[in-house]
Order: C-alpha cells, then structure tokens, then sequence
C-alpha cells in the first residue's frame, strides 16, 4: 500500500485554469480553445501552497496580458481524463498549448510573474509590452 502523502504527490487533484470567455470560441478534444495559446495549470488547490502562489502569479500574468492567452480552470480530481492525457504526475506543472492545441512546452514547479510572462514572450504566445 502506497502512503498517502506519496500518493497524493504523484497524483495532481485539481487543474487550475484562469478566467477567459470560452463561450465564442470552438474547443479542441482535450479542452483548449482554439485560436489562442494557453497554458494548462496543474496542481493541488488550496492544500498546496505552491500551488496556491501559482495561481497568484498567473493572476498577476493575466492582468499583463489580458485575454490573448487563455488560462482555464479545470480540477483533475473531477477530470481525471485530462491529467492523464497530459502525463502530468507532479504538481504544479504548467503545460503550454498553441493555437492548435498541441503541446509545445511544459514546465514542472513555480514560475513567477516575470519568468512566466518571459516564457510567453519566448513562445510567442504574447508579443509583450510596447
């Protein structure tokens, strides 16, 4: 039998997605609406303080960026499908989608503000400020 806190380390329980309007615009199978980059959060909720910091990162990200890169809120322990889609096994990880929806860079543990926006500059995902 597998320990608990073992357990719970190898298995994410909720995927954070940030606030986009999702209503106008078509979704790939796995979730990601197409058209705009997104980046797929992984992580534990409120039981995981790193993953709690994430998320005010992204919060500080998205007030950057506005809407162009979409963030989704989605939690694995009620979507298991999509944890195993994205082979995600520790947390938080942060998967980044393009347009299409296809995988093009993964990330496991904290980005802060500065290093995530940089990444999406480095992307492509967001051309940055002026």
């Amino acid at each position: 039998m597998i320990p608990l806190r073992i357990f719970a380390s190898l298995v994410p329980l909720c995927l954070f997605v940030g606030t986009a309007a999702l209503a106008a615009s078509p979704e790939s199978p796995n979730g990601a609406v197409l058209g705009k980059p997104t980046v797929l959060v992984f992580g534990l909720g409120s039981r995981c303080r790193y993953c709690v910091q994430l998320k005010e990162e992204i919060r500080q990200v998205t007030h950057e960026t506005g809407d162009s890169v979409q963030f989704h809120d989605i939690r694995v322990d009620r979507d298991k499908d999509t944890v195993q889609a994205y082979r995600v096994l520790t947390s938080p990880t942060l998967v980044f989608l393009d347009a299409k929806g296809a995988e093009v860079f993964r990330h496991q543990g904290i980005l802060d503000a500065a290093q995530l926006l940089e990444r999406l500059v480095g992307l492509g995902f967001w051309p940055g400020k002026g």
